[in-house]
C-alpha cells in the first residue's frame, strides 16, 4: 500500500512539474509574444506619424530606348557596367533631404519590381551560363540614373525600350 501511495506522489509531482514546466514555457513565450505586439504597435505608429507628415506623393514614367544606354567599363571587368542618365523635375533638394525616391522597373506584364531588382536568364548561344541581371538607380537633385549590371560582367544585346516608374514622397 506504501508503494501505491509512494508511486502516486511520485506521479503527481512529476506531472505538477511537468505542468510547471510547461506553463512556464507558454508564460514566457506569451510575455514574448505581448513584447512584440508592443513593438510592432510602436513601429507602427512612428511609421503612421511619418507618413502623417508627408505633404505630397508623384509619380511618374520614364521610357529609356536602347540608343540611350551607355556602356561604361570594360567588358569582363567588375566595373562593367550600362546606365542611362534621365531629367527629373520631381527630385529636388527637398526631397534628397528629407524625402524618399522610390524607383521600379516596369516589366513586360506591366507589374511594378522595386529597384534594386534581379533576374536571371540565359543568354543566347554559344554560353550556357545563367546570367544575374541587377537593375539599380542612383538619384540627385533633377536627375536620376538607371544601372544595368549583368552577373558576367558583359554586355547582352537584349536592350529594348524598357520603362521604369519613379515615385517622391515628401
Amino acid at each position: 500500500m506504501k508503494r501505491i501511495v509512494y508511486s502516486l506522489l511520485v506521479a503527481g509531482l512529476t506531472i505538477l512539474n511537468f505542468t510547471s514546466c510547461e506553463n512556464d514555457k507558454y508564460r514566457d513565450l506569451d510575455r514574448r509574444v505581448k513584447e512584440l505586439d508592443m513593438e510592432l504597435d510602436s513601429k507602427t505608429s512612428r511609421l503612421e506619424n511619418v507618413l502623417a507628415n508627408y505633404k505630397s506623393v508623384e509619380v511618374s514614367y520614364i521610357t529609356i530606348k536602347p540608343e540611350n544606354w551607355v556602356t561604361s567599363g570594360e567588358e569582363g571587368s567588375e566595373n562593367c557596367y550600362m546606365y542611362a542618365e534621365v531629367e527629373c523635375t520631381l527630385i529636388t533638394q527637398n526631397i534628397i533631404n528629407d524625402g524618399v525616391v522610390l524607383a521600379y522597373y516596369v516589366d513586360a506584364d506591366n507589374r511594378d519590381n522595386v529597384l534594386p531588382y534581379i533576374q536571371s536568364y540565359l543568354p543566347e548561344a554559344p554560353s550556357t551560363d545563367m546570367v544575374i541581371e541587377t537593375f539599380r538607380y542612383d538619384a540627385e537633385v533633377g536627375k536620376i540614373t538607371f544601372i544595368i549590371q549583368n552577373s558576367d560582367y558583359s554586355f547582352h544585346e537584349r536592350l529594348g525600350d524598357i520603362q521604369f516608374k519613379i515615385a517622391t514622397i515628401y
